[in-house]
């Protein structure tokens, strides 16, 4: 489950995030806030909370999505936040060649997420 905002800044400052770590998050992410993100039928979703197990009740007011089992790549990407050099299509572009390289296809509607 991952809780949808659209914007984190005024999540933290409401302190709406605490309700979601009040829920018990996966360890496995090591209980992190998440971007999670996909192109889906020429749209673009991003949602931002945190993996939950399955039976995880959602707190009213909050949306979710599942997220299918599957395998996952990991690109490390460093850089500076408020120059923008982080973000965009040429990272991401440079990240899925790298994953390419090493012999992996993405699923049709890939997730791709940030932490």
């Amino acid at each position: 489950m991952v809780a949808l905002v659209t914007n984190g800044g005024e999540w933290f400052k409401s302190g709406w995030f605490e309700h979601l770590e009040k829920l018990g998050s996966l360890k496995e992410n090591g209980n992190a806030f998440l971007g999670i993100m996909r192109y889906l039928n020429d749209g673009f979703e991003y949602w931002i909370g945190m993996f939950f197990p399955k039976e995880t009740k959602v707190p009213e007011g909050f949306m979710y999505t599942d997220i299918p089992e599957g395998d996952i790549a990991t690109c490390f990407i460093y850089g500076r936040e408020d120059n923008g050099e982080l973000f965009g299509m040429d990272v991401h572009n440079t990240c899925m060649e790298k994953i390419s390289m090493l012999g992996w296809k993405l699923q049709d509607d890939p997730w791709f997420f940030e932490r």
